[in-house]
């Protein structure tokens, strides 16, 4: 499922399309190391069916430590990756990539961890909530 994202600006005042896709992928993730040394890894998930029964795909695109992520995907693994939209032309063609800002797994077993932001929560942290008043203690 694809679903467009609201339209966003760069510095420049250009519009910058994002979107948000839930799927599976279609492929092995994959990974390559541009001339400069930055890695960029990809996945290719069905998008969307059209009307007259085809598909639409995208290929979701993402660098550093979201590349590492997505090239240790296998075929039919799920994911969720939000981010912004790029047509590119190749022979004749039009191209869609998701530059991803965001991937997470949908499943448990995924064979990618999960990046969190930093916060480490336990059951520890939290208190029983006493019914003396009824008010929420906020």
């Amino acid at each position: 499922m694809f679903i467009n994202g609201i339209t966003d600006y760069d510095r420049s005042g250009n519009e910058v399309k994002t979107g948000l896709v839930i799927a599976k992928a279609t492929c092995d993730g994959d990974i390559r190391i541009t001339s400069n040394g930055k890695e960029v890894g990809s996945i290719s998930v069905r998008a969307y069916g059209r009307k007259d029964g085809t598909a639409a795909f995208l290929t979701v695109k993402g660098w550093g430590h979201l590349a590492r992520q997505l090239s240790v995907m296998v075929k039919g693994d799920r994911v969720i990756a939000a981010g912004r939209l790029e047509s590119r032309e190749y022979n004749g063609k039009t191209y869609t990539d998701l530059i991803a800002d965001y991937v997470w797994p949908t499943e448990k077993e995924s064979h990618f961890p999960i990046q969190s932001g930093g916060v480490n929560v336990s059951a520890a942290d939290f208190a029983e909530i006493g019914e003396e008043d009824g008010k929420l203690p906020f």
